[in-house]
């Protein structure tokens, strides 16, 4: 894949992707036990090399106490891949990857370990499958 519209392709071809804007797009990904867990997609623009990048986000919830969020930057520390961030006042699992010569393995590797750490840190750390 080279560009952004190449990956709208293939995420909406594997995950029936919904709440698609331009440079966001929103998916449910199925996990087993009946579980699921809310995707996002965004375009990123590298504001030195002004290469595109594919953002990969996934909630966990609010995190109430200082030891869960240490908890969970302890499970991430062990990943390949994800980092954790905030936004209001919600934790996400996070990755970025460049789409200039990404393949389809270099997105569904990133998106399932960012959904399943999200999910495992959602039903630890949160108490449910809110997202």
């Amino acid at each position: 894949m080279a560009s952004w519209e190449e990956v709208q392709g293939f995420i909406e071809k594997e995950l029936s992707a919904k709440n698609k804007g331009d440079d966001f797009w929103m998916a449910t990904l199925a996990l087993p036990d009946n579980r699921t867990q809310i995707v996002g997609f965004s375009k990123k623009i590298d504001k030195l090399s002004k290469a595109v990048w594919l953002d990969i986000q996934s909630p966990v919830g609010k995190i109430d106490s200082r030891e869960n969020l240490d908890k969970a930057l302890g499970f991430l520390a062990n990943l390949n891949c994800g980092g954790l961030i905030k936004l209001d006042d919600v934790y996400f699992v996070r990755h970025g990857i460049p789409i200039d010569d990404l393949s389809a393995n270099e997105i569904n590797g990133p998106l399932l370990s960012v959904c399943f750490s999200a999910d495992i840190l959602e039903e630890k750390l949160v108490g449910g499958d809110n997202w």
